[in-house]
Order: C-alpha cells, then structure tokens, then sequence
C-alpha cells in the first residue's frame, strides 16, 4: 500500500509547477474495479492566452508508466470557449481507454 500512496502523491507533486503558473486544478477519476489503474484530470485555462485544456492521465499501477494512449491532453486555442469543451473533448478519447479497464 505504501508504494502506492508514494505513486499517486508524486504524480500531484509533480504538478505543483503547474498550478503556480495558471492555477490548474486536479481531480481523481477514480480506480479501476480490480484496483490495477488509477485516472485523473487536470484541468485549467492557460495564463495568457486564456486557452481552457483539460488533460487525462491514467496510470498502471504494477507497471508504474502511463496506459498505452494516455495521457490525453486537450487545448481548445479558442479563447472564447470554456473548460466544459475541453472536458467533452478530453474525455470523449479518454473514454475508450477509461471503459476497457
């Protein structure tokens, strides 16, 4: 158990950069049901350009590297769009991924 919780804390850790420079905001997705995979989303709107993105992570856990097409990470280059059509972006080629585990 303790790796794991190690594995999850350095993945938001190592997004600490991250929020200092545009406030990105994270969310778990969840586990999958055998407990081999972990999902996530980061989420923001770029300082300066005020893109919206919407990244998905998912993590094999026994392997300790990223499952095969993912990350996903999604930026709408349209200052007028907001963070829902990046999400519905992001998701819909993360949802593939994320149903088969």
């Amino acid at each position: 158990m303790r790796p794991l919780l190690v594995l999850i804390l350095s993945a938001f850790l190592g997004m600490a950069p991250a929020l200092a420079a545009d406030g990105a905001q994270s969310r778990a997705i969840g586990y999958s049901a055998d407990g081999k995979y972990f999902a996530f989303e980061q989420f923001g709107v770029q300082d300066g350009s005020g893109f919206p993105y919407w990244d998905v992570f998912v993590l094999d856990l026994a392997a300790n590297d990223w499952v095969k097409g993912t990350p996903v990470r999604i930026l709408v280059e349209d200052e007028e769009q907001r963070l829902p059509e990046a999400r519905r972006q992001a998701m819909a080629k993360a949802e593939p991924v994320i149903e088969r585990l």
